[in-house]
C-alpha cells in the first residue's frame, strides 16, 4: 500500500482490467490538472476502424499529495460503496463526484470484495469508453455455433447486444439455437 504514489493505483486498475481479455488494449494515464489539486486517471485506446479518437477518456480522480489523500468516483457508483459500508464524503462544490479516502480504498483493495470490485471497475471502464450498442455484426451464425463472440475487436464487441444474450445462454441462430 502506497497512498503517496499515483502509479500504485494505476497499476491496481490496470491489473483488474487486464485480467479480462476485452480490456487488455487499454492504457491508463495520470493527467495533471492545472487548476485543481487532484489528478485524473484517463483511458487511452489505440484507434482502429471500430473506435476512433479514444484517447484520454476520463476514468477517475485521485489526490495522493497533501494532508487529505482521496480517490473520487462519479456519483452513479455510490451505491456500491454504500452497500459495502465504505466511508465516503461528498463535496458541495462538486456534486457529480464523491470521495473515498485512499486509506479506506486501500482496505477495500487489500481485504476483499474482489469479485464485486472487479465488476465495478469493469462497469466504470465501459461507461468511460462508451461505445454505442449494436445488435450484432455479420458473424452471428458463426458466433452462435461456437457459443462465443468472434468480432475482431474484443473491446468494441462489449457493445454487441447479441454477445450479451449469448453470455446469458440465449442463442437465436445456428446449431446451438435455443430461443
Amino acid at each position: 500500500m502506497n497512498i503517496n504514489n499515483d502509479e500504485y493505483y494505476v497499476k491496481f486498475f490496470e491489473d483488474v482490467l487486464w485480467n479480462n481479455e476485452y480490456f487488455r488494449e487499454a492504457k491508463l494515464n495520470v493527467v495533471e490538472n492545472k487548476v485543481a489539486p487532484y489528478k485524473s486517471i484517463t483511458i487511452s485506446l489505440p484507434s482502429n476502424v471500430y473506435r476512433v479518437n479514444k484517447k484520454n477518456l476520463f476514468f477517475i480522480r485521485i489526490k495522493t499529495t497533501g494532508n487529505i489523500k482521496y480517490i473520487s468516483f462519479k456519483k452513479k457508483y455510490l451505491f456500491w460503496f454504500e452497500k459495502h459500508e465504505i466511508p465516503y464524503y461528498e463535496i458541495k462544490s462538486d456534486e457529480e463526484f464523491f470521495r473515498v479516502l485512499l486509506e479506506d480504498f486501500d482496505k477495500v483493495i487489500q481485504y476483499g470484495k474482489s469479485g464485486e470490485l472487479i465488476s465495478l471497475v469493469e462497469e466504470m471502464f465501459l461507461d468511460a469508453v462508451n461505445f454505442e450498442p449494436f445488435g450484432c455484426c455479420h458473424k452471428y451464425v458463426e458466433c452462435s455455433n461456437q457459443k462465443k463472440c468472434l468480432h475482431e475487436d474484443f473491446l468494441y464487441s462489449t457493445a454487441c447486444i447479441y454477445r450479451k444474450n449469448m453470455e446469458k445462454n440465449k442463442i437465436f441462430y445456428g446449431i446451438n439455437k435455443n430461443v
